[in-house]
C-alpha cells in the first residue's frame, strides 16, 4: 500500500496526465472515498482497543499506519493544490478528511 502510493504521488508530480485523470469528479471522489474509509477504520480500530497490561490506553497508530496516512495525506494535499480538482473537493479533501484527519489519534514512537 506504501509503495502504491508513493508511486502515486510520483506520477501526480511527474505526469500531466496523470494530473488530468483527476478533472473527473468520480475518481477524485474515490480517492477522497478511500482516504474517509482509513480514516474510519484507524478511528474504528483505535476506539475497540484495549488497555495495556500496565492499565494505559493502547489506542495509538503504528508507525506503519503512520506513514500510510501522510503518504495519502501529502497525495491529497497535491490534488487539493492542483488545478484539475474541482474546488468543492479541493475543500473536502483539505478541511474535511486532511486537516482534521488525526483528531483523536495518538501516535506510536518509533522505538
Amino acid at each position: 500500500m506504501e509503495h502504491l502510493i508513493e508511486e502515486m504521488l510520483t506520477l501526480h508530480s511527474s505526469s500531466a496526465t496523470f494530473r488530468q485523470a483527476f478533472e473527473s469528479h468520480q475518481i477524485t471522489q474515490l480517492f477522497i472515498d478511500a482516504y474517509k474509509a482509513v480514516l474510519e477504520k484507524l478511528k474504528e480500530t483505535l476506539a475497540n482497543s484495549h488497555c495495556t497490561e500496565e492499565g494505559e490506553n493502547g489506542n495509538y497508530v503504528n508507525s506503519w499506519n503512520l506513514r500510510i496516512l501522510e503518504k495519502m495525506s501529502h497525495l491529497g494535499l497535491a490534488l487539493a493544490l492542483d488545478n484539475a480538482v474541482g474546488g468543492p473537493q479541493k475543500q473536502e479533501v483539505v478541511l474535511k478528511y486532511i486537516c482534521f484527519s488525526t483528531e483523536g489519534l495518538t501516535f506510536a514512537s518509533d522505538s
